[in-house]
């Protein structure tokens, strides 16, 4: 850690806020000019065991991910083994989507770009039982939620096809093409997409989380058929290596090119319109577009690119000042929230590098507060999919297994005259009569969300469906009954 009793006091001051809010452990790292200014761990990375989180834990980044993506097409377009305004389609011919125009016209740069037009369908994965091409040929029947390049819809099943792309003209696989091109030559010896070696790791962070009043440990997400998307582990050193070479415009630590001009510029200049997803007000500089794998926007009059990520019990930021060459990275084992101590770590570490007087971002983002945290901040990323909608009454409902070409199995069991929703290989949900024949699945975890979903059951061209509403963005998701329970 950094002498520096500016980054010294805002270690104190984040690790105070943290088990304010009952968080276990975090990492952290920032950079300018190639040299870290401060680096170290907080808090523990297994509370159970009481094991100390360090510079070297390993922590799921979750979407943070995707900047490696967009830093490995990049490099593969400079190499001319990929055009990003060439249709998709003539790369991989797994894939397909249900809307015609995207379907034939579909590039990698749209995809980069979340400008496809698909809904999320976060509910599509983990998939661990699906190679990667078999979840691409999925994505043909998923519904959009917008037209082809209307607007911009975060994605991470398509961002799961990049990857798809990538090992296709490359002919090496994702985490193949980590090590070659990032983890190789920038020395990021710890750092992986392989969820197996994240929760084999010695040195790893459990994750954590707290719902509905309840803290528990969770379990790690086996994400590798998207792990372009969300599915790397990293630490704070590693990340660190990753921030200086970002900042020294795409150069590895022997000052040679990892990612060319104009493929740098091009990869973080912001292409496509994007209201900033965390919802920040002006005062919180929210980005307004997107890049490859980056939110863009600015920071005190200088460009600024930022990358959050969130899944099952880590939380994760790094973001970096292109023209100051100044760079930061906070990873958490902990789900939600974490704005009030990732935000004011990145954002305080920026004014100290920059010289500039410090906000009081701790207090900017609801921090030093003396009463106790109140549940719903722990729940505000829960979405009820019965609100503001009528769903139509189906009949009682029919044990068996129902079928959906894109998400696959759904089981509906019954055990001591209570229903449960099984959604592949996920955890048994109860299934509520809410009203005659309307039932509600209390709750399932998509991505970084937890849903309420309604369900109802009719009787179709000769057999029974289940209507889901795994997505709120489109029609409610039907699944056909394939058997009953012998």
């Amino acid at each position: 850690m950094s002498g520096s009793k500016g980054f010294d006091k805002l270690i104190k001051d984040i690790e105070r806020e943290m088990r304010y809010w009952g968080m276990p452990g975090a990492a952290y790292a920032a950079v300018k000019d190639g040299d870290i200014a401060c680096i170290g761990g907080i808090g523990l990375r297994d509370r159970e065991m009481k094991k100390p989180a360090g510079a070297d834990t390993l922590f799921c980044i979750a979407s943070c991910s995707k900047a490696f993506t967009g830093a490995l097409a990049s490099i593969l377009i400079s190499e001319g083994k990929l055009d990003p305004d060439r249709p998709v389609r003539e790369y991989i011919k797994e894939f397909g989507l249900a809307d015609p125009e995207a379907d034939r016209y579909a590039t990698l740069r749209d995809m980069l770009l979340h400008r496809t037009g698909l809904a999320p369908h976060d509910a599509m994965w983990p998939r661990p039982e699906l190679s990667r091409g078999e979840f691409v040929k999925k994505l043909r029947y998923l519904s959009p939620a917008a037209g082809f390049r209307e607007r911009t819809i975060y994605n991470n099943d398509i961002y799961g096809a990049v990857g798809y792309v990538l090992e296709a003209v490359s002919g090496l696989k994702y985490e193949e093409l980590l090590d070659k091109y990032i983890f190789g030559p920038l020395g990021m010896k710890r750092s992986t997409c392989l969820a197996e070696r994240l929760v084999k790791d010695s040195d790893h962070a459990e994750p954590y989380g707290r719902f509905f009043g309840e803290s528990l440990k969770l379990e790690a997400w086996d994400c590798g058929v998207i792990a372009s998307a969300a599915n790397i582990s990293s630490t704070a050193s590693d990340m660190a290596k990753w921030l200086n070479m970002l900042c020294s415009g795409g150069r590895t630590p022997d000052r040679g090119v990892l990612i060319p001009e104009p493929y740098f510029s091009e990869m973080i200049k912001g292409q496509q319109p994007y209201a900033n997803p965390a919802g920040l007000s002006e005062e919180c500089f929210p980005t307004d577009s997107y890049a490859f794998g980056w939110n863009v926007g600015s920071y005190k009059g200088t460009p600024m690119c930022v990358h959050t990520g969130k899944i099952e019990g880590y939380s994760s930021i790094q973001a970096f000042l292109p023209e100051k060459h100044i760079g930061a990275a906070f990873l958490m084992n902990f789900h939600n929230p974490a704005q009030p101590v990732y935000y004011p770590f990145v954002y305080t570490a920026f004014d100290l590098l920059l010289g500039e007087e410090s906000h009081d971002w701790i207090s900017e983002f609801g921090g030093r507060r003396e009463e106790p945290p109140l549940e719903a901040e722990y729940d505000d990323l829960f979405v009820d999919n019965f609100s503001g909608r009528e769903v139509t009454p189906g009949l009682k409902a029919q044990t068996g297994v129902y079928k959906n070409e894109a998400y696959g199995i759904i089981k509906i069991l019954e055990n001591k005259g209570r229903l449960y929703f099984k959604l592949r290989a996920g955890k048994e949900i109860e299934l509520k009569e809410k009203a005659p024949g309307i039932y509600s699945a209390e709750y399932l975890r998509e991505d970084i969300l937890t849903v309420r979903v309604p369900v109802t059951f009719a009787y179709e061209k000769g057999g029974f469906i289940m209507k889901a509403a795994l997505e709120s963005e489109t029609e409610d998701i039907i699944f056909v009954k394939e058997s009953d329970f012998i």
